[in-house]
C-alpha cells in the first residue's frame, strides 16, 4: 500500500517508537518486595543512561568506578542494565548461583545474523548446553589430559624448531602452533593445515565485532534486523550475512574433512570423530568442535605472547626459571607434560602471567535470568553481569603491587594468594570446559621454550636495546600487541637437542 511518508520517515517513527518500547521493558519497575536500592553506581541522563562514559575497552572505567562505588556497581545503557562486579569474592558469590548461569548474547550473535548462537560461549543455559558440557566432559576433564600430551610435545618441538630457524617470526608460529594442536585435537591431525588456520582468524575477527554490545545499533534496537540490506544505514547486515559464511566455513572446513577421512579409513583419533563413531547428532558434533577450536586457539595464543613479552622485560625471572629447569628435567632431554607438576617456580610464572594480562578482560557476560539481590542490593532480572576480571587482577587487597610483574607473590611460605585460574577460566557453571587443554599446552610451551633458549629485549641497528611497550589489542578479547625480541638457543647442546626432537618432520602425521 502506497504511503503519503517516504520509507526512511517511517522507519525513523518506527525506530523512535521501538526506542521508547524497549525503554519502558528494560527499565520498567521489577518486582522487589523490599524496596532494595540498585547497586551505586554512575548518575545516568534520561534514555541515554551512562552510554556516552562507557569507552568500547570499558574494563579499566569499570575498574576505577569500582574505586569510587564498592565492589559491585551499575550503569545502564538505553539497552541494558550492567552489573559489574570488581572482586573475587563479588563476582564468586553471584555468579555461582543458577539464576546467573544463563549467557547474555547480543542481537548480533543470533542465527539471523552473524549466527554464532549455536557455539557453546554463546548458547543460552539450558538442555542444549548440558547436553554439549555432556558430549565434552570426557575430553575435558583434568585427567583426560593425558591422552594429548604426545599431540602437544610433537606441536611444542616443531615450534621449537622454528624458534631455530626464524626466531623473528614466533608470533606468527605461536598460533600456528597452537591452532595445529588444537585442530588435530578436535578434528585429527589431517584436518591441521594453514587454511584452518587462517580461516580461524578471519572467524575471531568476526566474534570480537559481533560479540561487542556496543558496535552495531541492532543490538539496542533489536526491531532493525527486519530491515533490507539494502536499506541505508544496514551496514550491520551486510557485515552479518559475511560473518555468517565465515563462521560456517570455519565450523564445516575441519569437521568435512573428518567425515571424508573417515569414509577413506584414514582419519585419526580426535573428538569429532570418536563422535560421530558414537551417532551423535552431527549440528551437536559441528557445534562442540568448533566451539573448542576457535577458543582454545585464541586465547592460548593471548597467553603465550603476553609470557614471551613478560620473559622480554625480566631476565631475572627466565634466569630463575631456567636454573629450575635444569634441576628438575637436565639438559639431557625436552620437558614433557608430567614434569610440569614438578615446577613450582614456573608455575608461578604462568600465574602472573594470567593474572597480569587477562585475555578477557570483563570474561564473558552472564544474564540473571530472573530479580535477585546481594548485599541489600536488588539485581533486576535480564541484567547483564560481568565479572571484571581486569579489577580482580589488580585488587590490591590480594595482590600486592598488582602493577608489578612478580611471580614470588604465588610463594610466599604461609601465605596462600588467589590463584588466578579461579577467575580468567570463568566462575560458576559457565566456567571454561576447556581450560586443563589450554593449561596444558601453555604449561609444556613454556617449560620447553625455557629449557632451550634465551629470551631477551631486541637491538636496534646501533647495538641499543629496544624495550618494549605493553599495548594491548583487541576488544572483547585481548592481546599483547606485536614486540620485537631476542630468541637464541642457551647452547649448542640445545639446539641440538631440539633439531634431534622434531627431526625433519613438519606436521603432525608422523
Amino acid at each position: 500500500m502506497d504511503s503519503q511518508y517516504p520509507l526512511p520517515l517511517l522507519s525513523l517513527v518506527a525506530a523512535a517508537a521501538t526506542l521508547a518500547l524497549l525503554y519502558y521493558s528494560v527499565f520498567r519497575s521489577h518486582s522487589n518486595p523490599k524496596n532494595l536500592p540498585l547497586p551505586p553506581g554512575p548518575a545516568p541522563v534520561p534514555i541515554l543512561g551512562n552510554s556516552r562514559q562507557i569507552p568500547s575497552r570499558p574494563w579499566h572505567k569499570y575498574t576505577e568506578w569500582g574505586k569510587i562505588y564498592g565492589e559491585i556497581i551499575h550503569v545502564r545503557t538505553m539497552a541494558n542494565r550492567f552489573i559489574v562486579l570488581n572482586s573475587f569474592q563479588a563476582a564468586k558469590d553471584v555468579i555461582e548461583r543458577s539464576v546467573c548461569s544463563d549467557r547474555y548474547r547480543p542481537v548480533m550473535m543470533d542465527s539471523d545474523l552473524v549466527g554464532w548462537d549455536k557455539a557453546i560461549g554463546m548458547i543460552h543455559y539450558g538442555e542444549q548446553w548440558r547436553t554439549y558440557r555432556k558430549v565434552l566432559q570426557p575430553y575435558m576433564h583434568k585427567n583426560a589430559m593425558k591422552q594429548f600430551a604426545s599431540l602437544q610435545e610433537k606441536g611444542t618441538h616443531l615450534y621449537l624448531k622454528s624458534l631455530l630457524t626464524a626466531p623473528e617470526d614466533f608470533i606468527d608460529n605461536i598460533k600456528w602452533k597452537t591452532a595445529k594442536e588444537t585442530l588435530a585435537a578436535a578434528y585429527g591431525a589431517h584436518a591441521a593445515d594453514m587454511n584452518s588456520v587462517t580461516i580461524s582468524e578471519v572467524a575471531m575477527g568476526v566474534f570480537i565485532r559481533a560479540s561487542n554490545p556496543n558496535n552495531f545499533l541492532v543490538n539496542t534496537i533489536p526491531q532493525l534486523r527486519y530491515i533490507p540490506s539494502w536499506f541505508p544505514g544496514a551496514e550491520f547486515k551486510r557485515f552479518a550475512k559475511e560473518g555468517n559464511k565465515k563462521y560456517l566455513r570455519m565450523v564445516n572446513t575441519p569437521f568435512e574433512k573428518v567425515k571424508a577421512a573417515m569414509t577413506a579409513g584414514t582419519a585419526t583419533s580426535s573428538i569429532a570423530s570418536d563422535l560421530l563413531e558414537e551417532r551423535h547428532d552431527e549440528g551437536i558434533v559441528k557445534a562442540v568442535a568448533g566451539s573448542i577450536y576457535l577458543a582454545g586457539t585464541h586465547t592460548t595464543v593471548s597467553t603465550l605472547m603476553a609470557f614471551m613479552f613478560a620473559m622480554v622485560l625480566h631476565p631475572e625471572v627466565v634466569k630463575k626459571a631456567q636454573a629450575e629447569l635444569d634441576s628438575v628435567v637436565g639438559n639431557k632431554r625436552l620437558p614433557e607434560s608430567q614434569d610440569c607438576d614438578k615446577l613450582p617456580y614456573l608455575d608461578a610464572v604462568i600465574k602472573e602471567v594470567m593474572r597480569y594480562v587477562p585475555v578477557l578482560p570483563l570474561g564473558l557476560p552472564h544474564r540473571l535470568m530472573e530479580d535477585d539481590e546481594y548485599k541489600g542490593y536488588f539485581l533486576p532480572g535480564n541484567s547483564v553481569v560481568y565479572p571484571n576480571v581486569w579489577a580482580i587482577s589488580r585488587d590490591e587487597t590480594i595482590y600486592e603491587e598488582p602493577e608489578k610483574f612478580r611471580p614470588e607473590r604465588f610463594l610466599v611460605p604461609g601465605k596462600d594468594v588467589l590463584d588466578p585460574n579461579l577467575y580468567v577460566f570463568g566462575l560458576g557453571r559457565r566456567i571454561c570446559i576447556g581450560r586443563y587443554f589450554a593449561n596444558s599446552t601453555i604449561y609444556l610451551a613454556a617449560a620447553s621454550i625455557l629449557a632451550t633458549f634465551d629470551i631477551s629485549k631486541a637491538r636496534d641497528e646501533n647495538g641499543r636495546e629496544i624495550t618494549p611497550e605493553m599495548e594491548l589489542e583487541g576488544g572483547t578479547l585481548v592481546r599483547v600487541a606485536p614486540f620485537k625480541c631476542s630468541i637464541k638457543p642457551r647452547s649448542p647442546a640445545a639446539a641440538e637437542l631440539v633439531r634431534s626432537a622434531a627431526g625433519s618432520v613438519d606436521d603432525l602425521t608422523a
